[in-house]
């Protein structure tokens, strides 16, 4: 009988186990506590772009005039004009 309970104990702590692992490596792939994973991961690529948009990235650095074939980032702010238009091609 205790070696029955002790058989579950040890699978549901090896379930538990591989679920901690799972997630380590989610986080690892994602970047979570680096600060820039998040940030860093490319959300898509302007494809047409037509007026003025700027897109500045989440670091706060200067915002850069969109153009056709830029990388658009998760965090980026993006702003347009009156009239402007931009299509996003996401990844």
């Amino acid at each position: 009988m205790g070696s029955r309970r002790a058989l579950r104990r040890t699978r549901r702590m090896a379930g538990f186990a591989s679920r901690v692992v799972a997630f380590v490596g989610f986080a690892a792939i994602c970047g979570f506590g680096s600060g820039t994973g998040l940030a860093a991961t490319q959300a898509g690529v302007a494809a047409a772009v037509s007026g003025e948009i700027t897109v500045q990235p989440d670091d706060r650095s200067a915002a850069r005039q969109a153009s056709s074939g830029m990388p658009i980032y998760v965090l980026d702010r993006i702003q347009s004009r009156d009239a402007a238009q931009m299509q996003v091609l996401l990844l």
